[in-house]
């Protein structure tokens, strides 16, 4: 799997996924250097999706990727019979690596957890799972000890964290046998210098050209440009508060010529004087990128 994976947003138009921008927005990671793309997760607002939804989309997703990008597909959901239905969806389709959040909303001992991932990976043996945290959004996580007793899944393949818990990263890295990528863009320098195996990146979903730059330095081992892209990295979390609103993002989008509509209710909107700030943060932006040779290229 690749160093940067771009969880993709999910677009609509008039409350309904819009498909075909769901399609321009896959060529458009293809064409800007991307290698994975982490379908229907928290930045493709698979919450507000229904279980039909979530399967028509990763159909588009799957149809237009074909073998230009390696997908991870989120099948997480509240009830462990909906995770192993959309599973079986994603084989279905050839989609063969799966990211499972921890069961959200109720509050769930570890044993309990446990034995979900236990039986998620029992019912679905020939794909890749990825266990996903995310605690400050499930409410639940998966302790190190927990982890531990489930290395013995010979599918349960590693862990997406996005905690945003430096430490708890570099404990994970210590639970051998099991691929370590992060959700937090702000922690993605120290992370993979420390072995992490990548960075599954909302932001990237916007300028995936800037993250790939900054996964080719590290692949390369090269410090100073990996601190020089990591700073454009720095600069464009802080410009969309963490990603912690998808509309930023989408507005990101938006600016690079992709459309894709506004979230479903009740996630919020950018206001007037919102989206005026981000022009004018996207323009400084793609200027600081391009003194490193990073051309943000816009659609007409």
């Amino acid at each position: 799997m690749s160093i940067l994976v771009i969880p993709s947003i999910t677009p609509f138009q008039a409350e309904r996924i819009n498909h075909d921008a769901l399609a321009q927005l896959v060529d458009f990671y293809a064409h800007g250097g991307a290698k994975a793309v982490f379908a229907l997760g928290t930045t493709g607002e698979f919450a507000l999706l229904s279980t039909i939804e979530r399967k028509e989309a990763l159909e588009t997703i799957a149809s237009t990727a074909q073998q230009r990008l390696d997908l991870i597909v989120h099948i997480g959901a509240t009830s462990q019979r909906e995770v192993i239905e959309l599973g079986e969806h994603a084989l279905s389709l050839g989609v063969k690596a799966a990211a499972v959040i921890t069961p959200y909303f109720f509050a769930y001992t570890q044993t309990e957890l446990e034995q979900f991932y236990r039986q998620v990976c029992a019912a679905l043996p020939t794909m890749s799972i990825y266990a996903y945290t995310i605690p400050q959004r499930a409410g639940n996580n998966l302790e190190l000890l927990t982890l531990e007793r489930l290395r013995d899944l010979p599918n349960l393949v590693g862990i997406k964290d996005s905690s945003g818990d430096l430490q708890r990263l570099y404990d994970l890295l210590e639970l051998r046998g099991l691929e370590v990528y992060a959700g937090a863009d702000g922690l993605a320098l120290p992370f993979l210098q420390r072995g992490g195996a990548g960075l599954v990146s909302g932001l990237g979903a916007a300028i995936p050209e800037v993250f790939e730059a900054f996964s080719n330095a590290i692949k390369c081992g090269d410090l100073q440009e990996q601190q020089r892209t990591f700073d454009l990295v720095r600069q464009f979390n802080t410009l969309m508060r963490a990603g912690s609103r998808l509309d930023f993002i989408r507005a990101a989008l938006a600016w690079r010529g992709l459309e894709t509509g506004v979230s479903r209710a009740p996630l919020p909107q950018l206001t007037a004087d919102e989206a005026t700030m981000l022009e004018t943060g996207f323009a400084a932006f793609a200027q600081a990128a391009s003194q490193l040779g990073i051309e943000l290229q816009r659609k007409p």
